[in-house]
């Protein structure tokens, strides 16, 4: 049975522990939990005019003034980075951030708004990835507990590598001959430098659709921040290897 992580990861409209318990080898995490990992609060329902909610990741306003109505129950969790939301019609889809939340951010870090702008994006632009290694990297977190018990959630899925990963990971290089999907590298001769991403941001979504083979240049820059620090050799290796396997395509096509 294929599991659909990404169903399970949003905790859909009627999620609570009982249907959690099917699946033993999950992490789980509390709301009461020390440790809350970073997390996007959305309303998973789509307005009669076909409008769609905008996604939180603080308390801003606009989430207290629902929690004050006592309409916070509406509101549901997810850990993706990659902005798509599962609907109430079953549907993915690209959701705007916040506004008030991207004001609240600034303000939180002393920064002004065109800077969270400028860095982290806005509308259906926002870099989630990179604010959640911001909320890692500085122990932040916007979303207490006692919002989290409010949410009525129950709990929800850490966004954490599966079991098995590293042998999943060296399956899925050598099927590809270890070459970055991306810029074509051969990174045969030193495969720590050739990374799997998971496209849709989700690390427990093992789906063969989902997982592309990416050299740690490559890495970086679909990510935007620093996945992996490199030393100047190991960026002329791939650089190298890069130009390479321009050169063997240009010639394919002669």
């Amino acid at each position: 049975m294929i599991l659909d992580t990404n169903k399970i990861l949003e905790s859909l409209i009627n999620l609570n522990p009982e249907h959690i318990t099917e699946y033993p080898a999950l992490e789980l995490v509390t709301p009461d939990s020390n440790e809350i990992p970073p997390a996007l609060i959305y309303i998973p329902f789509i307005t009669q005019n076909k409008k769609l909610p905008k996604f939180h990741f603080m308390t801003c306003d606009v989430v207290i003034k629902m929690f004050e109505e006592g309409r916070l129950e509406r509101y549901r969790l997810s850990c993706r980075t990659d902005g798509i939301f599962t609907m109430s019609d079953d549907k993915q889809y690209k959701l705007e951030v916040c506004y008030a939340c991207l004001k609240n951010f600034a303000k939180a870090i002393n920064k002004p708004l065109n800077y969270i702008k400028k860095e982290f994006g806005h509308d259906k632009n926002f870099n989630i990835a990179k604010l959640f290694n911001y909320l890692e990297r500085t122990g932040k977190r916007f979303i207490d507990s006692e919002t989290w018990a409010n949410l009525k959630m129950g709990v929800i899925l850490k966004n954490n590598y599966p079991e098995h990963w590293q042998k999943i990971s060296s399956v899925n290089r050598a099927l590809k001959r270890y070459k970055c999907e991306k810029c074509g590298a051969d990174l045969s001769g030193r495969k720590n430098l050739l990374h799997v991403h998971h496209i849709n941001g989700v690390k427990s979504d093992i789906n063969p659709e989902n997982l592309i083979n990416l050299c740690a240049m490559c890495h970086n820059l679909t990510h935007q921040f620093i996945v992996t620090e490199l030393s100047h050799d190991e960026i002329i290796y791939i650089l190298n290897h890069t130009i390479k396997a321009k050169a063997q395509k240009g010639r394919l096509k002669n």
